[in-house]
């Protein structure tokens, strides 16, 4: 073997350790999949297409949001695949995302985070709720013919790890991206498109997401306060709504649902509520709107990023 030739492949080698290397960096935190799906077009078409800028804007906008201390309303769309079964999110960046991978990957972070400290198990329990909501009467509207269009159920702040735990607990739930002040939790809707075979999907945060108020909404729609006497905020995903919403927008049925909420809290507390929160604030998508400088900007930070993860030179902008 020639000298070049040796060298030529020990450059090819150390080439694919590298790129091994930024795979690990770019798949190891689900944060990062926006930049790793820009990263993968760029490597392959040396730019990102259409379709993954559009995935990048889902991908961050909605954990912008969800992150943010005002209310919002995200509303997504899934195709559903007869082949598979699944409801596919996006295909873009060389990714196919699918909602079935989303419980299933939750699920397996939860006991991956509760095998290295126990104090985290009661994330299994919520997981494992959701993951059996989804794959039981929400996939069930598509693998049969059901007397209901939509699913919805709520996600509570989980403050029992405060009451078990003290100031630990609070730590742990800060770990978890739990909003400790303002108490966050979600309301959640999966709804079958008839005419299509497609789903739509809303998540609404709420303030003040404690079980208190989730069981005033609860009976709202026909549960018995004795059905939810004594359940621990855990627990609260177990109470499944099933409804038909066929003719309406969906972010009309999620500000209804948000307004039965408030009903509950004023109910409770005598004092009007919005999206459970003590005080009306403009919605995040609304900031977005607001912004679209600074969006493009953030746009153009992770494009200079990708490119020189993808073997392009490190732009003086970075």
């Amino acid at each position: 073997m020639s000298v070049a030739v040796a060298e030529y492949q020990k450059q090819q080698e150390g080439q694919a350790a590298y790129e091994r290397w930024i795979q690990a960096e770019l798949s190891g935190d689900p944060r990062l999949t926006a930049l790793r799906i820009l990263y993968n077009d760029i490597r392959d078409y040396g730019r990102p297409t259409a379709e993954t800028w559009d995935y990048f804007d889902l991908q961050e906008l909605t954990g912008t949001a969800e992150s943010m201390d005002t209310q919002h309303i995200t509303v997504l769309t899934g195709e559903h695949d007869p082949a598979t079964g699944e409801i596919v999110a996006a295909v873009a960046g060389g990714e196919r995302v699918t909602y079935d991978s989303f419980t299933v990957s939750g699920l397996e972070r939860a006991h991956e985070r509760a095998a290295q400290n126990p104090d985290f198990s009661f994330q299994i329990t919520r997981d494992q709720i959701y993951h059996d909501n989804f794959h039981g009467p929400v996939k069930e509207m598509w693998r049969t013919e059901t007397d209901y269009d939509t699913v919805m159920y709520g996600s509570t702040f989980p403050d029992d790890v405060i009451e078990a735990l003290g100031e630990r607990g609070k730590l742990i739930l800060e770990e978890l991206a739990y909003d400790t002040k303002g108490k966050k939790g979600f309301l959640y809707g999966f709804r079958k498109i008839k005419e299509t075979g497609d789903m739509e999907f809303f998540a609404t945060r709420l303030g003040n997401a404690t079980p208190e108020f989730f069981a005033g909404y609860l009976q709202k729609h026909g549960f018995a306060a004795e059905d939810v006497e004594d359940v621990d905020s855990h627990h609260y995903g177990q109470f499944v709504i099933k409804t038909n919403t066929a003719g309406q927008s969906f972010e009309e049925v999620a500000k209804h649902e948000a307004t039965l909420f408030d009903l509950a809290a004023q109910e409770a507390t005598g004092k009007r509520h919005f999206f459970g929160r003590d005080q009306s604030g403009i919605d995040a998508y609304e900031v977005f709107k607001q912004t679209p400088k600074l969006w493009g900007a953030y746009r153009e930070y992770h494009r200079l990023l990708a490119g020189h993860f993808a073997g392009q030179a490190l732009h003086d902008d970075l």
